[in-house]
């Protein structure tokens, strides 16, 4: 069971390191990863419309 475990760890760790090489984590730069931008004059946040909301960067 223990190498069961570590098998999985292991695909994870894989995934995540494909995953930030690839740039599936990087932040949008018009809003900042965030998914909204905050409106002029205090109203309220829109999606951001680059990144449809997600935060991420567009690939």
């Amino acid at each position: 069971m223990e190498s069961e475990v570590l098998e999985i760890a292991r695909q994870k760790i894989d995934r995540t390191l494909e995953r930030i090489e690839s740039g599936y984590y990087d932040s949008c730069p018009e809003c900042n990863g965030k998914g909204s931008i905050r409106l002029p004059y205090g109203r309220t946040h829109t999606l951001c419309k680059k990144c449809k909301g997600t935060g991420r960067k567009e690939k």
